[in-house]
């Protein structure tokens, strides 16, 4: 099989299966964003921008401000990426509608790095009985101890991946919205193969910052 019928094949089935419900095309896509997302990101803030890591773990918050410390104890952001000395929290959506009012709230709530990274040492350092998993968490807290972006800007930006945009409202407004055709950076050829499907109609995807008031 040549390797663009492959690779046809394969984002066909992808967007066939995306059409069925309880089809979770997001994990499936996942690792084609996560390849490109530097040179996504990159192009749309015009500046370079440095992937840092997945799933980024947020302390979870009661409605009466207090931390919650357990098994339990965090909200994901899909990639934590930084551009200059900003640090980017990056959500993916792939599904139109997807975008839940009250997870961009837990993001909006939680955009100083000072007290993200104060809340991320608690979620690394809570005991946990399976040691495999305790030295994935060690892994991630080296990787965000050992670097220089511990120092980088106080105030976090958000940015969506998706083929929907948020409507505005009196918590946050819309920064530019790009869709991926119209992002344009140097491929090889597979690549770009891949990038087509990325940019098709069928995913529609944008990328875009929201800006908290």
């Amino acid at each position: 099989m040549e390797q663009r019928d492959f690779i046809e094949q394969l984002f066909n089935l992808l967007i066939s299966n995306k059409r069925f419900p309880n089809y979770q095309a997001e994990r499936r896509i996942d690792i084609f964003i996560n390849y490109f997302l530097e040179r996504i990101l990159s192009t749309y803030l015009e500046k370079p921008a440095t992937y840092i890591c997945p799933e980024f773990p947020l302390l979870k918050v009661k409605e009466d401000d207090k931390p919650v410390i357990n098994r339990t104890n965090s909200n994901k952001v899909d990639y934590l990426c930084a551009a200059d000395r900003d640090i980017f929290y990056v959500e993916l959506k792939t599904n139109k509608g997807t975008i839940k009012k009250n997870q961009l709230d837990i993001y909006l709530k939680n955009l100083n790095w000072r007290a993200t990274l104060e809340n991320f040492k608690k979620i690394v350092d809570l005991p946990r009985d399976d040691k495999d998993y305790q030295n994935k968490y060690n892994a991630l807290g080296n990787k965000i101890y050992n670097s220089n972006i511990t120092h980088f800007n106080e105030k976090i930006r958000l940015i969506y991946l998706s083929p929907t945009l948020i409507k505005e409202s009196d918590t946050h407004k819309l920064g530019t919205a790009k869709r991926f055709i119209d992002l344009k950076f140097k491929m090889t050829e597979p690549e770009q193969q891949v990038w087509e499907y990325l940019c098709s109609e069928e995913l529609d995807m944008k990328v875009f910052e929201i800006i908290a008031k």
